[in-house]
């Protein structure tokens, strides 16, 4: 691939929206097992749920004095669609900070996307021109229901898993 051959730390992906046109970093990363400690949303059934839900959640996080500890201790966001094709997403860290659900990053290779920051208004916009624009003009095959992301110094990196 190009990012093995030039050894890039990240490959450019270029976005295509009217007459505007953005760019995203990504490259290929190997990930090993982890677990991580994670709040769970609702099932939602569409995109537009989920986002409310995860919302939500965050809010409730932040009410009861947990999100500034999971975010100081390494945050992950995980995202996982089952076979009705219902969505969840949790928020945790490798720290257990108590009546959180055990669940696994998965090992493999993963498309490690720099969201450019740690919003959701910069995260959701490049989900969807991944799914939209960036998958239909790659031969890079992918797995459509597990992604998780990480927040690291004020970004967020958004890992998909290759097939």
């Amino acid at each position: 691939s190009e990012a093995k051959r030039n050894q890039a730390a990240f490959i450019l992906f270029p976005v295509f929206q009217f007459n505007n046109r953005k760019e995203y970093l990504y490259k290929l990363q190997k990930v090993e097992k982890k677990e991580i400690y994670g709040y769970r949303t609702k099932d939602a059934k569409t995109k537009d749920d989920l986002l409310f839900r995860i919302r939500e959640l965050y809010q409730d996080l932040k009410k009861q004095g947990l999100y500034k500890d999971i975010y100081e201790s390494g945050m992950y966001g995980v995202t996982l669609k089952d076979e009705n094709n219902e969505e969840r997403y949790y928020v945790g860290s490798e720290r257990d900070l108590g009546n959180a659900e055990k669940i696994e990053i998965e090992d493999g290779n993963y498309l490690v996307f720099d969201c450019g920051g740690d919003a959701q208004s910069d995260i959701a916009p490049l989900i969807m021109d991944i799914y939209t624009q960036f998958l239909k003009s790659t031969t890079i095959d992918i797995d459509e229901y597990y992604c998780f992301e990480l927040y690291k110094d004020a970004k967020c990196y958004l890992y998909i898993k290759k097939k």
